[in-house]
């Protein structure tokens, strides 16, 4: 067998830039191995969490679930467990989460990877109201403000974002509305028009990373303006059309939560199948 031209580090590495919890657990429930963003939502650090068990590090009514599906996977009733769950506090967090044994035939080990899909609930009700409601920009103002800015609030806070800004467009490229989480921050305002030309798209849509804010400059007047402001545009399409384009900003870019692409484009996509 060729030798290994990576470590364990590098693994550790790759799974600590990953956007999901990722664990392990030897079967008495102990952990012996969780991720970076594991322990950051636990709120404790790796090494205060290894070697602790469920009821340890979580309220009791999470840690309950876990041993229920954990004892479920060490007896053979179940092979794997995938399952959307849901944390009943002020936020209303979900996660779909998915665990398995590994090391079947030697000692037993609980592998899991849990994804947030809070974010994709929340853009899922967002456009199903904007795309699959037959309204005029009257109703939309009168109807749907208040159930938008509740969205992008929630989602705002999903992400641990500085601000969330919404621009909506017609078939024509015709622009539709805007709405930002929180307007007392905002860099934008209601009069703000992004021309879905080719030096927007080039300069703008194209990039794939965060950038630094003042690259809108060239193209509109910004508010509340500072150098550290860091944002990613994300260009929504149905048929081929942009239909909407959501500003995720950040005070900097060292406190972005996911730094990996979170497939917004995506979760959008598949509201429209």
């Amino acid at each position: 067998m060729k030798k290994r031209e990576y470590t364990i580090e590098n693994l550790e590495e790759l799974l600590d830039n990953l956007p999901y919890e990722i664990w392990m657990k030897d079967k008495e429930g102990k952990h012996i191995y969780i991720n970076k963003l594991g322990a950051e939502n636990v709120g404790l650090s790796k090494e205060d969490i290894i070697g602790k068990t469920d009821y340890e590090i979580r309220p009791v009514y999470i840690a309950d679930k876990c041993l229920e599906t954990d004892i479920d996977l060490i007896t053979g009733k179940i092979d794997r467990y995938s399952k959307e769950e849901k944390i009943t506090n002020l936020n209303e967090v979900s996660h779909h989460v998915n665990k398995f044994i590994i090391n079947k035939d030697k000692d037993i080990i609980l592998g899991g990877i849990a994804e947030e899909v809070s974010i994709k609930e929340s853009i899922q009700d967002i456009t199903e109201h904007i795309m699959f409601n037959d309204f005029n920009l009257g109703n939309l103002k009168t109807n749907y403000i208040k159930f938008l800015k509740d969205k992008l609030k929630s989602l705002n806070l999903a992400l641990k974002s500085t601000n969330i800004d919404i621009f909506l467009y017609e078939e024509d490229r015709k622009f539709k509305f805007y709405m930002s989480a929180n307007d007392d921050i905002c860099i934008f305002n209601d009069n703000t028009r992004f021309i879905l030309d080719e030096d927007f798209k080039k300069e703008i849509l194209d990039e794939k990373n965060y950038f630094c804010t003042s690259k809108y400059k060239k193209f509109i007047e910004l508010n509340n303006y500072k150098d550290e402001l860091v944002s990613r545009l994300y260009a929504i399409e149905i048929a081929g059309n942009t239909c909407a384009l959501v500003n995720i900003q950040y005070e900097n870019a060292t406190v972005i939560k996911y730094k990996d692409d979170v497939s917004i484009i995506e979760i959008f996509k598949k509201c429209q199948s």
